[in-house]
């Protein structure tokens, strides 16, 4: 790439101006690139050179960042990192323009190999989007070169097909579920298991896209049929362990939100009186101190008579009549409350009804004096 700071300024400004004057930083050595062009194998800067490239010529061209990897630049892969705004230069040796089998299936066996080369490449440059763009194309091939191309199972092209068509399943997969789109995730890996029931990339990646979607039983029926094929597969110990962990969160949310819920439950019905509120929460101690009390001294009698031979029978009854009878008290309350609160409610309702009533007599008596004075003249 190249270091000019006048040309990132250039850049930053989308002016498409290269000065001769500037510094080269050694990026990487690609022996043999296969692309076709127009389909985004490579950056833009680089295609539309190719695509005005004359056979077995050789050339270099320079781009600015915006025809190259912009203001993201590129993760080192096997080489250095290209910074962002970075400029690059290229020099090409050997342009060779392919010629396409008249095999249509060899054609699109090599068409197939190209996008998922391409896919594999942009995935290494952590660029997802583009990624998941190459394999679906090699998806969209595979499935139209085995419907509409009259090849035979036995046929090894048929098997190079098929695999092919699960390698960009799975590699699709990988995708979305970097870029965070979880069900897409779910959805490629369904497809992969119903052609291939005990795929280790897709049971895994499906557990993980279950997983991020809070789908615990699912998660877990992927990782035991992952066990059951591949014990030691690489990640599955790390999926337990998170999965392991989301249940313990989500057990803890459950225990707060049912405690919430029982403490709602006892509150009072009117939120509107707030000293009706403070009374029966008095009225609830008081009757809970009462219990207590009742409930001990049942309990100290009862231990010092043996003449009972049931204590707990008695102490269980005695504290299920005054519950009874407190609950009874309470619903007692919440009815008469609901009821008041209806017919108020019915009331309004009524009182509405006649004033709309007695606007129609009106308006209709207003029509009538003026249809007579009408006739009249």
């Amino acid at each position: 790439y190249i270091i000019n700071n006048k040309e990132n300024e250039i850049n930053n400004n989308n002016i498409d101006i290269i000065n001769d004057d500037v510094n080269l930083v050694y990026v990487e050595t690609i022996d043999k690139l296969v692309i076709k062009v127009g389909e985004g194998d490579v950056i833009p800067g680089l295609e539309l050179a190719l695509r005005h490239a004359r056979n077995n010529s050789t050339f270099t061209i320079r781009c600015t960042s915006k025809y190259c990897y912009g203001d993201t630049g590129r993760p080192a892969i096997d080489s250095i990192d290209i910074p962002p705004y970075s400029s690059l230069q290229f020099n090409i040796s050997n342009v060779i323009h392919v010629i396409p089998s008249d095999d249509p299936v060899e054609s699109a066996i090599k068409e197939i190999r190209l996008r998922k080369e391409s896919g594999n490449r942009w995935f290494s440059y952590k660029d997802y989007i583009r990624a998941g763009r190459s394999y679906s194309k090699a998806i969209q091939l595979c499935e139209s070169s085995m419907n509409d191309l009259q090849i035979n199972e036995s046929d090894p092209q048929s098997a190079v097909l098929f695999d092919s068509f699960i390698a960009c399943l799975n590699n699709l997969s990988a995708c979305y579920l970097l870029t965070k789109e979880y069900i897409k995730a779910k959805d490629v890996c369904i497809r992969v298991l119903e052609l291939s029931p005990d795929n280790p990339k897709a049971l895994l990646r499906a557990a993980k896209s279950s997983l991020a979607l809070d789908e615990y039983e699912e998660t877990e029926a992927c990782l035991n049929r992952l066990t059951n094929i591949q014990s030691d597969y690489p990640g599955i110990d790390i999926e337990r362990k998170k999965l392991a962990s989301a249940k313990r969160v989500y057990k803890l949310k459950d225990k707060k939100v049912a405690s919430k819920m029982a403490k709602s439950l006892f509150a009072p019905g009117d939120d509107n009186n707030s000293s009706s509120s403070q009374l029966d929460n008095d009225k609830k101690e008081s009757v809970d101190s009462k219990i207590d009390t009742d409930i001990d001294g049942n309990v100290e009698s009862n231990l010092d008579s043996k003449e009972d031979d049931k204590p707990d029978s008695h102490i269980e009854t005695k504290v299920n009549e005054v519950v009874n009878n407190k609950i009874d008290s309470k619903v007692d309350g919440l009815v008469d409350n609901t009821i008041d609160s209806k017919a108020k409610k019915s009331d309004h309702n009524n009182t509405v009804l006649l004033l709309a009533t007695s606007f129609i007599v009106l308006i209709i008596s207003i029509l009538l004096v003026l249809i007579v004075k009408y006739y009249n003249n």
